[in-house]
């Protein structure tokens, strides 16, 4: 460290710092992808909210809630699998929080800013569509490993 003092205008310390941080091997891109997002379709006249998050494979991680205003309906759930077809749509399986009842939701990413991802909910066996559109806001993401 150098220190500049002149009496009665400045006294400076002048100084340099060297972390020597080294990454140690290629990163790991083997981890699953995964999916999040939120936002709302139409239903009706009214709109549906939604968030959902998921992981590749079989996994426990992640929710799935969906509220319907047109028509009151409020499911919740937990993911127990997702695959994906390609980079940017997700199948996710699970079931509602009564422990019983299964859910199916398919999401699409496609791109920035989201205006024209998609998200379809179905309960139950077999399995009824509860409603399925276009983002009218919000956003899908996919998360690729590396990227």
């Amino acid at each position: 460290m150098a220190r500049l003092v002149v009496p009665g205008v400045a006294d400076v310390a002048i100084a340099s710092v060297h972390a020597d941080v080294l990454c140690q091997g290629p990163p790991n891109c083997n981890r699953p992808r995964f999916v999040t997002g939120g936002g709302w379709i139409k239903s009706g006249t009214s709109r549906a909210n939604f968030a959902v998050a998921a992981r590749e494979g079989p996994s426990s991680w992640g929710h799935m809630l969906y509220k319907d205003k047109a028509t009151g309906k409020t499911y919740k759930g937990t993911p127990a699998a997702t695959t994906f077809s390609d980079n940017t749509t997700a199948h996710i399986t699970g079931y509602l929080d009564d422990g019983v009842t299964p859910f199916v939701a398919d999401v699409t990413d496609n791109g920035e800013p989201g205006t024209a991802d998609t998200f379809s909910l179905a309960v139950g066996v077999p399995a009824t569509l509860v409603n399925a559109g276009t983002l009218q806001g919000g956003n899908i993401q996919v998360h690729l490993p590396c990227k």
